[in-house]
């Protein structure tokens, strides 16, 4: 049905961040995808805050703002690179970088949260 055909994609374009991942050697090429990880969860979430202090927002939805902020990158944008003729390979590397590093920016927000 076309109910399951819609719940194809995203679990197709991490299928292909996973095998863009298996065949590419980090090497040299490391800064560039750690660079737009950094930005992604440590630096996106810090402007979040900052442009969410003048509201006087509740903890409670801070932390729901910071959480969002910090999520990994989505699979999508290795789709999209792919599809474009981009980066394929250095998109799914920030991809798997900012994975790694949302556990600990996500679990810094969580335990603040709960401090």
């Amino acid at each position: 049905s076309f109910d399951y055909l819609g719940s194809f994609p995203a679990p197709a374009a991490v299928l292909g961040v996973g095998g863009a991942m298996a065949t590419t050697p980090i090497g040299n090429h490391w800064k560039t995808p750690l660079t737009a990880a950094l930005l992604k969860i440590v630096g996106l979430p810090l402007f979040t805050a900052l442009v969410a202090l003048p509201f006087n927002l509740g903890r409670r939805e801070l932390l729901i703002l910071l959480i969002f902020a910090s999520a990994p990158c989505a699979a999508g944008g290795y789709v999209i690179a792919r599809k474009m003729g981009g980066g394929g390979r250095l998109g799914a590397s920030a991809i798997f970088m900012s994975t790694v590093l949302s556990v600990i920016s996500l679990s810094a927000i969580i335990a603040w949260y709960g401090w």
